[in-house]
């Protein structure tokens, strides 16, 4: 389990920017997407499909994971 974990929200204009780091043991992204246990990262991509937002995730093992996920704000 991880031992530190840092969450960033910030105005990066027009997007408002969320980011969540830990330094755990991470996973291969690519092997989880689409599998039942990816329910929630599976979710948080249909959430912010629903307002034009994106997520990214950079893991990998041994090297913690690092979630992004970012909106454009209404002008």
């Amino acid at each position: 389990s991880p031992r530190r974990m840092q969450i960033h929200l910030r105005r990066v204009a027009p997007q408002v920017v969320l980011q969540v780091h830990d330094d755990g043991r991470g996973f291969r992204v690519e092997s989880v997407m689409g599998q039942p246990t990816s329910r929630g990262l599976t979710s948080m991509r249909e959430r912010l499909a629903l307002v034009d937002g994106d997520l990214i995730i950079d893991s990998a093992p041994n090297a913690g994971t690092t979630v992004t996920a970012a909106v454009t704000l209404p002008s």
